[in-house]
């Protein structure tokens, strides 16, 4: 078991020692997702791919949710019909 998740699973048990610890590893995961962003924005924002809005890629590129290529791809539809 990781010490964070440790430390989850007895702060009831030792609040006051639990939560100190677990302030210590806030600041890595923290700093970690922000740096991850970062890199993200710097590949999103080339020269080639100059967009002023880059939400929607960003949160593509930051979510932890896998897409279903294959179930997207199914339920395309070549030409739309007018």
């Amino acid at each position: 078991m990781d010490k964070p998740l440790f430390w989850v699973k007895y702060l009831k048990v030792y609040p006051n020692i639990a939560e100190e610890s677990l302030k210590l590893f806030l600041p890595f995961s923290s700093t970690y997702l922000c740096e991850k962003a970062l890199s993200a924005v710097v590949v999103i924002k080339t020269k080639y791919r100059n967009k002023l809005d880059i939400t929607s890629d960003l949160r593509c590129t930051l979510s932890s949710i896998q897409p279903r290529i294959e179930n997207i791809v199914k339920n395309m539809q070549a030409h739309p019909s007018h």
